[in-house]
């Protein structure tokens, strides 16, 4: 699915610029417009900095790897996916500043957990998502018996489904999920605190290929501009139940 948004004209404007966004297909809190098509807080937000920045922006909804492999590759030159800076993926693209602040939570039924190392006992079976940090960081713990999935909805749905013992997923993807009707009748719940492993969480940043420096630097301005003006603000409060920044 491709969204093609217009741009606005303007004296600073580079004649007919346009850039292909990839953008994560599945976010929770997502609304439809009026067309039907996915509005995401992601999608939102990249389309106030691509009007800001005076520039055509293609949308593509694309899964968590797809993104990733999107940016990589140069199908894409911003990718949005609440992708987490680390040092590998530093090797791999050039990340904006943070735009969102991400940690990570176990999700379990209700009661059947006390605390976060009740869930890392070995043998414990946990879902996660592929090619995420959360991932990364699970792949540290010997003995788990993991089940990898392509999408953190998909890490809820094994939890309700008695796949898995525990879903290891960031906590503003947990948080949404515990506030779906469906996943409220299961009797899910977050097992302890969140918790930032050093060198696996941390802010979110939006993502463009190697050596784009000068597009990672206007995205940059852009995001500065909507942090500081309030429209960051109010994309927070139409999309979210709280400031993830």
């Amino acid at each position: 699915m491709i969204i093609l948004l217009a741009p606005v004209v303007g004296a600073t404007a580079k004649a007919e610029e346009t850039f292909n966004v990839a953008v994560r297909n599945r976010q929770f809190y997502a609304q439809t417009d009026a067309t039907g098509n996915p509005v995401t807080f992601e999608s939102a937000l990249i389309q106030e900095l691509c009007t800001a920045m005076k520039v055509t922006c293609k949308l593509q909804y694309l899964t968590f790897a797809d993104v990733l492999d999107a940016v990589a590759d140069g199908r894409a030159d911003i990718g949005l996916a609440s992708v987490i800076k680390t040092q590998d993926r530093e090797r791999q693209y050039l990340f904006t500043d943070p735009y969102l602040t991400m940690n990570f939570v176990f999700i379990a039924k209700v009661g059947k957990f006390a605390s976060i190392d009740d869930c890392m006992v070995p043998g414990r079976k946990i879902a996660v998502t592929k090619a995420t940090s959360p991932y990364n960081f699970i792949l540290t713990k010997p003995g788990l018996a993991l089940t990898v999935v392509d999408d953190g909805a998909d890490t809820i749905a094994a939890v309700n489904q008695d796949q898995v013992d525990c879903a290891l997923t960031v906590t503003f993807r947990a948080l949404s999920a515990l506030l779906e009707r469906g996943n409220k009748d299961a009797g899910l719940e977050t097992v302890g605190n969140p918790f930032s492993p050093e060198g696996y969480s941390g802010g979110a940043g939006i993502i463009v290929p190697l050596h784009r420096e000068e597009l990672r630097d206007r995205l940059n301005v852009a995001l500065k501009a909507a942090l500081a003006d309030g429209r960051y603000d109010a994309l927070t409060n139409k999309f979210l139940p709280f400031s993830f920044y």
